[in-house]
């Protein structure tokens, strides 16, 4: 929830208000219908109240590809008027990632898995793909990737949430997720 609004993205998306817990109104956002390339699934959303960008990560796009694209919907100009942005790719392909920001400008990527593979195969198929260890951040003011020191374990489907310790500075915490679906 930012600023008393909760934003549900899918293929219709919604503004629900929130105040004080009530819900004050529903609107259809039109530009949040659509992503900036493509609809996606599988792919990560976190929130940069600093930059008021939506951001979305990797996942696999209708065709079935797996995507490289970071985009982001810059809703600086109030609900219903953002824009879309793109940002660097990232270095692979990458759904079923774990994505966190450790502060407002620094996007975290972690795990997931790197295959293309037909839609409907990936819902039937046991064993769809191998697990990534890698993980890389992503600068949000300058726009620049850099990649991070591989994780002790291959994860596809894990979460990350940033945690500050006692003296505020940031650990990121990645959790779940599998080594493969075998």
């Amino acid at each position: 929830i930012a600023n008393g609004e909760l934003v549900i993205v899918g293929e219709v998306c919604m503004s629900l208000c929130i105040s004080n817990g009530d819900l004050c109104g529903i609107e259809e956002l039109e530009g949040l219908s659509r992503f900036a390339e493509t609809l996606r699934w599988g792919h990560g959303v976190v929130w940069s109240k600093k930059h008021k960008l939506l951001l979305f990560v990797g996942g696999t796009a209708e065709d079935g590809t797996v995507l490289r694209s970071v985009v982001a919907y810059d809703a600086s100009q109030g609900p219903g008027n953002g824009v879309w942005k793109k940002f660097p790719p990232l270095a692979i392909r990458r759904r079923l990632a774990g994505v966190t920001l450790i502060d407002d400008s620094t996007l975290f990527v972690c795990g997931g898995e790197s295959i293309e593979r037909d839609r409907k195969e990936l819902l039937v198929e046991d064993n769809p793909g191998k697990a990534l260890q890698t993980a890389a951040i992503l600068h949000l003011d300058s726009g620049t990737w850099e990649e991070m020191p591989p994780m002790l374990s291959r994860r596809q489907g894990c979460k990350a949430v940033t945690i500050r310790d006692k003296n505020g500075r940031p650990f990121v915490v990645v959790a779940g997720g599998m080594s493969s679906l075998q």
